[in-house]
């Protein structure tokens, strides 16, 4: 059954008040992909430079563009040859490792659409690499040309606690 906005909002006041019968679902045809690489960094200054970036750019322009806090100055975007080759295999996705091999035929940067939380962290081709807080909200990591075999492990606190209480018996 098709229904307009005001249909679907006048039916869930109503079964706020005597049970709910109906289920929406919706489809959301513009996003970002889990991962992707781009070249181009944008740098924002504060939130409502970011908020305003995120509201009123178009969605291509931000699958194209990294979008990076200032303090982040000191990376630009990479290099002067155009990306035209990036290919990502997802080797293992589990709750707290993820492993990826990033084909790249420039320097460039991997976007995960995960949540940032510092509790993770990153290697590239078995060297640490720095976890950067993109959009706002999402990881980005440098990748070389080439293949990059990268590894994102979770340090849980709990595991740090046990390794503590274990350490004093």
């Amino acid at each position: 059954m098709k229904m307009n906005n005001y249909e679907k909002a006048l039916l869930r006041f109503k079964e706020n008040f005597n049970g709910r019968k109906s289920l929406f679902i919706y489809q959301n045809e513009e996003y970002l992909q889990r991962f992707f690489t781009v070249q181009n960094v944008i740098f924002y200054k504060n939130d409502d430079e970011l908020d305003s970036l995120l509201v009123n750019t178009e969605l291509e322009t931000l699958k194209n563009n990294l979008l990076l806090h200032d303090s982040y100055k000191y990376l630009s975007s990479k290099g002067d040859n155009k990306l035209s080759f990036s290919e990502i295999k997802i080797l293992k996705y589990g709750s707290d490792q993820i492993e990826v091999e990033a084909n790249v035929d420039s320097e460039s940067f991997l976007i995960i659409t995960n949540n940032y939380n510092n509790r993770w962290s990153c290697t590239v081709n078995g060297e640490l690499k720095p976890i950067l807080k993109a959009y706002g909200s999402f990881w980005a990591i440098e990748l070389n040309e080439g293949i990059n075999n990268v590894k994102f492990i979770y340090k849980s606190r709990n595991i740090s606690l046990v390794k503590v209480l274990n350490a004093q018996f």
